[in-house]
């Protein structure tokens, strides 16, 4: 079953998706609050295994510039245990579905060759504007702020 994220949920969500000080789960549902996106949760009897956060526009300025105010998915993640159970694929179609008709894209790392499959496998293909930096921020052991930075391929799958 797939949800749309609640305060409720994220005891749960921070049990099987451990995320230390970050407050990842809850800085997601936070901005759905703020109705900035859809954070969305897969559950099997009753324990979410699964997690996917639509934004209601993209991150990155180059892509905004490129394709205008399009959703984005991120923060796709599944449970290790429940891998290759066609989880992802029935958050995606469910991110999708919420989306409408247009270009949605999603950033992936290029080494993360098990997602580039996933998504290629599912009518995502590069969206031809080149590579993207992500950056975000993350609280380290001590609870102190961390930059990160990744290059990221950027795909994009035009949903009718």
């Amino acid at each position: 079953m797939i949800s749309v994220c609640g305060r409720n949920d994220l005891t749960a969500l921070e049990a099987a998706f451990s995320t230390g000080l970050n407050r990842f789960h809850e800085r997601r549902l936070a901005e759905q609050e703020s109705g900035a996106s859809t954070y969305l949760v897969a559950w099997l009897d009753g324990v979410p295994v699964g997690h996917v956060h639509l934004l209601a526009r993209s991150r990155y300025h180059e892509v905004r510039v490129r394709l205008g105010d399009r959703p984005e998915v991120n923060a796709l993640a599944v449970a290790p245990e429940r891998r290759r159970l066609g989880i992802a694929s029935v958050l995606l179609d469910e991110a999708e579905r919420r989306a409408g008709p247009g270009p949605i894209g999603l950033a992936v790392e290029p080494g993360n060759t098990g997602a580039v499959r996933l998504y290629g496998g599912l009518g995502y293909e590069e969206w031809g504007g080149g590579a993207i930096l992500d950056a975000w921020d993350q609280l380290d052991a001590d609870g102190a702020p961390e930059r990160h930075e990744q290059v990221c391929t950027y795909l994009v799958k035009h949903l009718r």
